[in-house]
């Protein structure tokens, strides 16, 4: 419940301060993410996700600008039979996650068409699988807080991003001290702003 009311509040901050703000553009963004959960039960590789969501873009000056955005994104992880042997859980073959995340972004524009993104990223999981396995079902963390960093090319309207995203939290809720747990995403997609 914490993390919802955190979010709410910086939702609700990012609309105050883009009331107020000059030079405020909104946009609608979506792509695909490939992410991956680095721990013991988990496969290497990565996987496909999809992400959609809303943003506003303040400027600051002709360098600088803030991102704040909201956005919800699906994911799947591949855990083979790792987890479920590792954690006595039921077969759970693959894990799906819905988060809401909120980057705060810093856009730094050495020239007119690309900036340079860096930031936080906080998220909440708001749906997921494990409902398959009932002991397995409050496994992961409900909250996560990230770093971002990618650039984006900007063309009038619209904006194409690739990001890398480093999960700075532990997510394991079954034995933390043993195996950490952290998301890693590549965030690829599209920005229209009106």
């Amino acid at each position: 419940m914490k993390p919802l009311i955190f979010l709410s509040i910086v939702f609700c901050a990012f609309l105050n301060i883009t009331t107020v703000a000059q030079g405020v553009k909104f946009g609608i963004k979506a792509g695909t993410d490939l992410h991956r959960i680095n721990g013991q039960p988990f496969e290497s590789g990565f996987t496909f996700g999809y992400h959609a969501g809303i943003l506003a873009e303040i400027s600051l000056n002709k360098t600088f600008s803030f991102q704040p955005e909201i956005y919800y994104s699906l994911v799947s992880v591949d855990s083979g039979s790792a987890f479920s042997d590792i954690y006595d859980f039921e077969k759970v073959p693959s894990l799906k996650f819905g988060y809401v995340n909120v980057p705060l972004l810093l856009n730094i524009r050495p020239v007119k068409t690309l900036s340079i993104q860096l930031g936080p990223q906080f998220g909440l999981l708001v749906n997921n699988n494990f409902a398959l396995s009932s002991n397995a079902e409050n496994a992961i963390k409900k909250g996560e807080m990230s770093f971002v960093g990618g650039v984006q090319l900007n063309f009038l309207k619209l904006a194409v991003y690739g990001r890398f995203i480093q999960g700075l939290s532990n997510l394991n809720e079954v034995s933390s001290d043993s195996d950490i747990w952290k998301q890693q995403t590549i965030h690829l997609g599209l920005a229209f702003r009106f």
